[in-house]
């Protein structure tokens, strides 16, 4: 590679890092522990993953024209994995060098798309498996492609590809919480609480939107937790099977999710109110500090 060339690589690779450090909040903490070059290639995975997000969620813009751009955005895609990413954008510049470094195979990332092109035009999942897909396209990918950068020990990859799919479930039901409130004043409006959850509980959305029957709909909340809960203790397994030093960053990662779980069980109402629920510093610090403790120690067995 041309010294002109290195150089514009490692100004795409800085100017996803500059997105993530900006946006990705309770990912970035957990991110910055990977040492390098895999610290950089999940940055720029995350920076593919926040422009689909932003596609999708852009206000002000219509139903067609989100759907045009997320078509550009899946023929970029293609074009990075074919090797003619396009010219002049950081972020296909780092995202092919990504895709040709590791391995991340294009299914994960179509699938993405596709749970991406669903909420162009949301239609409310109507039971547990549907949403359980639509959290499998979404972030079980993202979470197959962790493990890609990652590593595993031994032969451990198709078990650690299929916990990676679990942990990022309960990763997607804690957002989907976190956001039931917020979720109902985007336009399109969202929902992710199934259908048949609502039925079991007696509830439509406007009752639970309005807290309109508090025991029903702590107990429709609970259920998600519940759910969410089943899938961090089950990602637990996945820990041991990669490789050591990237462990800390999947623990900050995984505790900074579990303390958004922890606050919603907390109090239930949190999931429906406008407001983000989100760890607070002393939380966040307390994370952190331990997250780089286990990463000097991760440090001697690299």
């Amino acid at each position: 590679m041309s010294r002109d060339a290195s150089g514009k690589l490692a100004d795409a690779y800085e100017a996803c890092r500059a997105v993530t450090a900006a946006r990705a909040r309770s990912f970035y903490l957990g991110l910055r522990l990977a040492p390098e070059p895999e610290r950089s290639a999940l940055y720029a995975l995350y920076a593919w993953n926040r422009r689909g997000d932003d596609i999708v969620d852009a206000e002000g813009s219509s139903s067609a024209e989100r759907a045009a751009r997320l078509d550009d955005f899946e023929r970029c895609t293609r074009d990075a994995f074919e090797g003619s990413p396009t010219q002049g954008d950081p972020l296909w510049i780092a995202f092919a060098d990504l895709v040709r470094q590791y391995p991340i195979e294009r299914p994960w990332l179509e699938s993405m798309i596709a749970g991406l092109r669903a909420d162009l035009d949301p239609v409310p999942p109507s039971d547990l498996a549907e949403l359980d897909r639509y959290c499998s396209r979404v972030a079980g990918s993202v979470g197959r492609c962790c493990v890609a950068i990652w590593g595993t020990q031994n032969s451990a990859d198709d078990h650690a590809s299929d916990l990676a799919d679990e942990l990022g479930r309960a990763f997607q039901l804690t957002n989907i919480l976190r956001d039931i409130g917020e979720d109902a004043r985007l336009t399109p409006p969202r929902r992710y609480v199934p259908d048949s959850l609502l039925g079991s509980h007696g509830l439509d959305e406007a009752a639970l939107l309005e807290w309109a029957s508090p025991q029903a709909c702590r107990g429709l909340v609970m259920s998600l937790v519940g759910e969410a809960r089943r899938s961090f203790r089950a990602g637990d397994a996945l820990a041991p099977l990669i490789r050591p030093r990237f462990r800390p960053t999947l623990w900050a990662m995984h505790r900074m999710y579990e303390r958004t779980l922890d606050l919603i069980e907390g109090d239930p109402r949190r999931a429906v109110r406008a407001r983000h629920v989100r760890p607070g510093k002393a939380v966040t610090l307390a994370i952190a500090c331990r997250a780089f403790a286990m990463s000097a120690l991760a440090s001697g067995e690299r």
